[in-house]
């Protein structure tokens, strides 16, 4: 430009300036069209999943609910593709995922953002799907770009226990998150192959290869058992499962990065069937709580001016239990009798008993269940976990990993922590330690100790084999997750499923 004069510049500014209207004018995003109204019966969708540039080819074949929402369809994706659901994605409509004529589907996060697009949670799939050859493109983490293009392939006739979310065909196994995208992991199965020398493949990643990892690999009974958590209902409910609300808002509250985690404990736990109860077993396993809701009996136990039990009361539950035998001490006094105070405080968290006026009394559910070992047993399986929020949630995990079979102190000290870590809890020094995650999970395990399921001795040394818990230990933890009405071995009213 130096050589140019006035008249010179003004023409070059003038056909740039042209440049940059046409661009603006080619690059305007149209105002998404109005999507047409669902259809009036719910449909089941056959679709097929292709990742873009897979070769060989990564793919899916998935029967879904039409009324699923897309946000739904993003999980059901991550979980049958295999992803771990650490980026952002996006939905899209038109002849390429960037077919600027297409329409854009968006999350929250997006509109925080001023992206502009149709909320996902406002759309269904059978809005988008309708007709055989309908497509529907799904971008997951815009870094690496793993395009897959979702083609409807068949509208089937739906039954209403239809699942919601079923893969019935898959081949080979989700790429490696942040390997850098389709290019390089084909370059990596050519690696693992053998077809090329490992040498040509990025240094960044000859030694970060899983020593297992086998790209043909894939679980089709793996990802199905896992499909139900991808739709969850809004009103808690899991197809398969009848889960205990606790069970169900900890699955809520959890982050991509460990909810697998629970999810796996969840599936391990065996809870897909009800559990049946026998009255003689609840009566033995509930003895110590129906032998001290009785000696309250109508009339109550008049406290000591400190609130605890009597002397004399204290003496007479510790012979009557045998309590004895646990704890070394006269058995006079509440505070040097840990068997009777940890029995007696945790009836009344369990809202058994409840204090008034310096006296003990039976609160109404007490009083319900205190001739009946079966609904006694019922209401304390209801009622677990309990404590504080914190507690809660380490009660939940540690009855999940009782229940998978897994009773050892480091199985269920390292289980706690990882879920209580990744939701921020930690202490003033930092990390959880296994004594926190006891003493987070203390207030369920006391409770379970009343109850014959002998979990805590055996907590002295995290190198300790797993406990043999009995069948009917387990049945009863298998109650609490579930939400069981243990009379009628279904859900109790109220309980999601």
């Amino acid at each position: 430009m130096a050589g140019m004069d006035a008249e010179q510049i003004r023409e070059l500014l003038g056909a740039v300036l042209s440049v940059a209207g046409e661009r603006a004018r080619l690059n305007v995003v149209p105002e998404p069209e109005a999507l047409p109204d669902p259809p009036a019966e719910v449909s089941t969708l056959r679709v097929r999943v292709d990742l873009h540039g897979a070769r060989p080819p990564i793919w899916r074949r998935l029967e879904l609910a039409g009324d699923l929402h897309l946000d739904a369809v993003h999980r059901v994706l991550q979980v049958a593709m295999g992803w771990t659901d650490s980026h952002l994605h996006a939905f899209t409509t038109g002849s390429d995922p960037h077919d600027p004529a297409g329409t854009r589907f968006v999350t929250a996060f997006d509109l925080e953002e001023g992206d502009e697009g149709i909320e996902e949670t406002e759309v269904r799939l059978d809005q988008v799907l309708m007709a055989v050859g309908d497509t529907l493109f799904y971008e997951y983490d815009f870094g690496d770009g793993w395009e897959h293009r979702i083609v409807l392939e068949g509208v089937l006739g739906r039954a209403d226990d239809d699942p919601r979310a079923r893969c019935v065909q898959g081949r080979r196994s989700c790429p490696l998150e942040d390997v850098g995208g389709v290019h390089t992991w084909n370059d990596v199965v050519r690696v693992l192959a053998g077809t090329v020398p490992v040498e040509d493949l990025d240094p960044e990643f000859q030694d970060w290869l899983p020593d297992d990892l086998d790209p043909a690999d894939f679980d089709l009974d793996a990802v199905n058992a896992r499909l139900p958590f991808a739709v969850l209902g809004d009103d808690g409910s899991l197809e398969g499962l009848t889960l205990a609300q606790p069970v169900v808002d900890l699955l809520r509250s959890l982050g991509p990065d460990v909810r697998p985690y629970v999810e796996d404990l969840v599936v391990g736990a065996g809870l897909d069937q009800p559990q049946a109860l026998d009255p003689a077993a609840a009566a033995a396993m509930v003895h110590q709580y129906s032998w001290l809701v009785q000696r309250v009996g109508d009339t109550g136990i008049t406290l000591t001016a400190a609130g605890y039990l009597p002397p004399a009361v204290v003496s007479e539950t510790s012979q009557a239990l045998d309590l004895d035998t646990e704890w070394i001490g006269r058995g006079n006094r509440e505070l040097d009798t840990m068997p009777v105070l940890i029995l007696r405080e945790s009836a009344q968290r369990l809202g058994l008993l409840r204090k008034h006026h310096g006296r003990l009394l039976l609160t109404a559910a007490g009083r319900a269940a205190r001739a009946d070992p079966v609904r006694l047993r019922r209401h304390l399986a209801q009622r677990l976990p309990i404590g504080d929020e914190a507690s809660r949630i380490a009660g939940v995990v540690t009855m999940l990993v009782l229940c998978g079979g897994a009773a050892r102190a480091a199985d269920v000290s390292g289980a706690v922590r990882t879920v209580l870590g990744s939701l921020g809890w930690q202490t003033s020094s930092g990390p959880l330690q296994a004594n926190d995650a006891w003493r987070l999970a203390g207030p369920t395990l006391e409770v379970l100790d009343r109850l014959g399921i002998d979990v805590r001795p055996r907590f002295g040394h995290l190198d300790d084999e797993a406990a043999d818990l009995s069948p009917d230990a387990v049945a009863f933890l298998r109650a609490a997750l579930r939400g069981d009405d243990q009379a009628t071995g279904s859900p109790r009213a109220g309980s999601p499923g």
